[in-house]
């Protein structure tokens, strides 16, 4: 079982923890309640607070992914 997540927060509500400790109570409940074998997430490479709060919370950089958005408008 391999679960990703994201997030977004409102510039008003970054740099205060809310995404770190909701990211590390859902991986415990993941983890624990259902069993999950994986979970990973996927950010842009500038998005360098993003980076090290999952590195805080033992995610660790398995790769980079090339040309991997497609956008209409490009």
């Amino acid at each position: 079982n391999i679960v990703e997540f994201g997030l977004s927060l409102s510039v008003a509500y970054q740099r205060k923890g809310y995404a770190a400790e909701a990211i590390a109570g859902i991986c415990d409940f993941l983890f624990r309640e259902k069993k999950i074998h994986r979970i990973f997430g996927t950010t842009d490479t500038e998005n360098l607070s993003c980076i090290r709060m999952c590195e805080n919370l033992n995610f660790h950089r398995e790769g980079k992914l090339r040309q991997n958005f497609w956008d209409e408008a490009m």
